[in-house]
């Protein structure tokens, strides 16, 4: 009896020392699953900080794109305005120019060319300054530009020149245009100045043309109605 007794106090032993390492095992069991859970958590918390980073790179991206191709634009516009008068340059005219005369010779629809040059803008400089010379010519483009369609490209050639292509426009309307337009312009006037008048040349493309020869056409036209006593239009 007594070694029976004996044989189930170490069945016992052994039962509650199994009993025991199963709870440690449950309780590290647990442990790791808290650990498990708590790295989960860390991740899922992780992964959203990097979303929410991406979102926001995303759109810090966008608008520096939207501020670039801003800057380029407003780049593109001085590299092709007359700071002063705001019409196209020169250097964006040319360029214009020979879209257009390869625009003409493609479809033989008229164009022509009409050089402005103010008259004795040189004395309005010496007498008033230079700011109200400014002022003369910021008044004279938007006489001009108030009174030419949309479809034609007005131009600040240099100095007191400037420079103008009629889309759709023979040598003939063009020179009708320009007299309407002499006429507007000599009533512009400004408080210091007085009358502003110009003397205009006037010449259609042609299918030879390249951008000297119609240019020095035109420049031509443009010394004959100085010549010919100034504020007046002629055609070449």
């Amino acid at each position: 009896m007594s070694e029976e007794c004996s044989e189930y106090i170490k069945k016992i032993t052994v039962l509650e020392r199994q009993i025991k390492l199963l709870g440690e095992s449950r309780k590290q069991e647990e442990r790791l699953r808290t650990q498990l859970n708590q790295t989960m958590d860390a991740l899922k918390e992780k992964k959203q900080q990097l979303r929410e980073l991406n979102e926001h790179l995303e759109e810090r991206v966008k608008e520096r794109t939207h501020e670039l191709n801003e800057s380029m634009h407003q780049l593109t516009l001085l590299a092709s305005t007359d700071h002063l008068t705001k019409v196209t340059n020169r250097m964006k005219f040319s360029i214009l120019l020979e879209q257009k005369i390869k625009e003409h010779k493609r479809t033989q629809l008229p164009i022509s060319l009409v050089f402005f040059d103010l008259d004795y803008f040189k004395k309005v400089n010496d007498t008033y300054g230079h700011i109200v010379g400014d002022e003369v010519l910021i008044a004279f483009t938007q006489a001009v530009t108030e009174h030419i369609r949309g479809e034609d490209i007005f131009s600040r050639w240099g100095g007191e020149e400037f420079i103008a292509l009629f889309n759709n426009c023979d040598g003939l309307g063009a020179l009708q245009r320009s007299e309407r337009l002499r006429k507007i312009i000599e009533q512009t006037f400004h408080p210091i100045a007085k009358q502003i008048t110009c003397s205009i040349g006037v010449t259609e493309i042609r299918d030879t043309d390249t951008n000297d020869t119609v240019i020095l056409r035109v420049d031509q036209a443009l010394y004959q109605a100085k010549e010919e006593g100034r504020n007046r239009v002629v055609l070449l």
